[in-house]
């Protein structure tokens, strides 16, 4: 019986042979624990000094200056946090290069343990080392919180959101076509302020590297959802929204190149509040309605397959740098309490 997540164990090893190892890209695998090769793998040691797991070697995992720590969440993703007794330490000082790298090999990353000065300029520096920042009509850095001044549709409010990934609705006009395209970025670069909700408010990061291999015959074969597309459309707003968009389901990572999944969850009215958000219209091209709401049902339902989903519950001073190539994001609903992030787009 294979207890990880789909890849993990292709040889099925029985667990008294096997050891688990994480890789770089914060994977997990089986691998036969009497042919690791030392060289490949460290051993990585618990609080109380006793052999806990084995990490891939790898530069990735070496920040100069710091003590740090590298775990992975499940079932995608990294925490890097300093040793215990060491740190906390700056954020100022980290070398975006090693994030970026790190980021793109595994997502989403979570730093925790690093203070930052409560400027924007500074958390605006810090975004531009790690690659162009991207503008919006409100300018570069959002702060996500409760605010009825801004038209965004659910993003300012306390309610549910869809699963999405950011700026499918953050379009350009082909110059030479006319034809309008989406443009989304490749990260989100978010910071927490205040975390103070009891309950609800997670924000789920669903990973496409664990999602692609869970589908099949029973939902739809992958090379099947290549031919696809969808289109979607969303009410225009003080930030986005206005074009209605064909997509493809399956697109290459802009920079890697390996396949992604790229959907929007749809949103009908009877999810908004009213008032405060509008729906957004999802279905797949060329297929009777009955079977575009089917095929959309359960693709939204494997997004939050807790195989494929990471729920993140923020605490105060939280980094996240989230390949949005590669993931797709939503938060819960929360009542009472505050709750308030940065965030800005890279390229």
């Amino acid at each position: 019986m294979d207890l990880f997540p789909p890849g993990t164990n292709p040889d099925f090893i029985t667990p008294w042979h096997g050891a688990v190892a994480v890789l770089a890209d914060a994977s997990v695998r089986i691998i036969d624990a009497s042919s690791i090769d030392e060289s490949k793998f460290e051993v990585i040691l618990n609080a109380n000094d006793e052999p806990w797991y084995l990490r891939e070697r790898s530069e990735l995992f070496s920040w100069p200056g710091f003590e740090l720590d590298f775990e992975p969440l499940y079932p995608c993703g990294m925490v890097v946090k300093p040793k215990p007794r060491s740190g906390p330490y700056r954020f100022e000082d980290v070398d975006m290069k090693l994030v970026r790298r790190l980021a793109l090999s595994t997502a989403p990353l979570l730093l925790q343990g690093f203070t930052m000065e409560v400027k924007k300029e500074v958390f605006r520096a810090k975004a531009k080392q790690l690659g162009e920042i991207q503008q919006w009509p409100f300018g570069d850095i959002i702060e996500i919180r409760e605010n009825i001044d801004l038209n965004m549709n659910n993003v300012l409010t306390r309610e549910d959101m869809p699963f999405h990934y950011d700026g499918v609705f953050k379009t350009v006009q082909n110059e030479e076509t006319g034809e309008v395209i989406s443009v989304p970025p490749l990260f989100q670069m978010f910071r927490n302020r205040a975390a103070s909700q009891q309950v609800g408010g997670l924000t789920l990061f669903a990973s496409s590297r664990n999602m692609l291999p869970l589908l099949g015959h029973e939902i739809i074969p992958v090379e099947e959802l290549r031919k696809l597309k969808w289109k979607t459309f969303t009410a225009k707003n003080d930030g986005f929204g206005g074009d209605e968009l064909q997509l493809p389901f399956i697109a290459a990572h802009p920079e890697t190149g390996v396949d992604t999944f790229r959907f929007h969850e749809p949103w009908p009215e009877s999810k908004c509040v009213a008032g405060k958000s509008e729906p957004t219209i999802v279905e797949v091209v060329g297929l009777p309605a009955a079977e575009s709401e089917a095929l959309c049902e359960k693709l939204t339902r494997l997004l939050y397959d807790r195989r494929v989903a990471y729920r993140h519950q923020w605490t105060e001073g939280d980094f996240i740098f989230n390949d949005n190539a590669t993931t797709h994001h939503t938060r819960t609903a929360f009542e009472g309490g505050h709750r308030e992030h940065w965030r800005v787009h890279v390229n």
